[in-house]
């Protein structure tokens, strides 16, 4: 779940720029939520700081009613937030190269005299959508959320993965401990095409950390000592992989 934050010190432009991020969240399968809504550049990094989000997304003007400006504000969001997505939309078009000098690295900036605002702001979203789609199958990393905050699982340090009954959610067995998100074991399998497999219905183990494979139960011994049942039909592709007799 990846967090937006809008900071404009009108409200008219606050509302029509949360408006056009509420229409393309409808149209699109990227999960996201706006979880700061401010005209004043030192609440929104109050909120920064109290969440420590990664990876968000900031709506920013140039100028506030305030002793600070948004460069200043994007240099402390950068600062928080090392691959915060920076989108301005001002007033102010001839300070676009300011942020290229003060290597901000903005994503857009966008001219609130725009005709076509509302489509640039669905194509930095899209692009955001889609740059966080790739960072995820690019890395060795598995991102979960919950409500408005999402943290990074090592693929590696993760043991398996088991649905818990009745419930859309998941419980991770990681080297840092257990850990319970909401999802699905479909989902996961999707996002970790390589390196996991299904034991049975509803478990999916990382094969790295197994250990050994025992018949009499149809187990998968893990290196962290804990055990993995086999459903009669997986039990088949894992005697094979690890060339066993029944």
């Amino acid at each position: 779940m990846n967090e937006i934050y809008l900071c404009d010190d009108d409200p008219a432009w606050l509302q029509r720029i949360e408006h056009a991020v509420r229409c393309f969240q409808i149209k699109s399968d990227w999960e996201f939520t706006v979880v700061c809504r401010t005209q004043s550049p030192r609440k929104l990094l109050s909120e920064l700081e109290s969440r420590g989000t990664k990876f968000g997304v900031y709506f920013l003007d140039v100028e506030y009613k305030t002793e600070m400006n948004g460069m200043a504000l994007g240099a402390e969001i950068r600062r928080l937030d090392k691959n915060a997505f920076l989108i301005y939309i001002t007033a102010h078009e001839d300070m676009a190269l300011e942020t290229f000098r003060l290597k901000l690295l903005a994503l857009d900036f966008i001219a609130k005299t725009s005709r076509d605002l509302q489509d640039r702001i669905y194509q930095s979203l899209a692009y955001i959508e889609e740059k966080l789609a790739c960072e995820e199958a690019d890395t060795d990393a598995l991102a979960l959320g919950i409500g408005s905050s999402y943290r990074f699982f090592l693929k590696k340090d993760i043991y398996f993965i088991e649905s818990v009954k009745n419930s859309h959610s998941i419980v991770l067995h990681t080297v840092s401990g257990i850990h319970r998100y909401p999802g699905t074991i479909r989902e996961c399998c999707s996002r970790l095409p390589n390196g996991f497999r299904l034991c049975r219905k509803g478990c999916l183990v990382n094969l790295r950390h197994i250990q050994s494979a025992h018949s009499t139960d149809r187990t998968l011994l893990l290196d962290n000592g804990e055990r993995c049942r086999c459903s009669v039909r997986q039990w088949a592709v894992f005697a094979k992989m690890y060339n066993i007799q029944d």
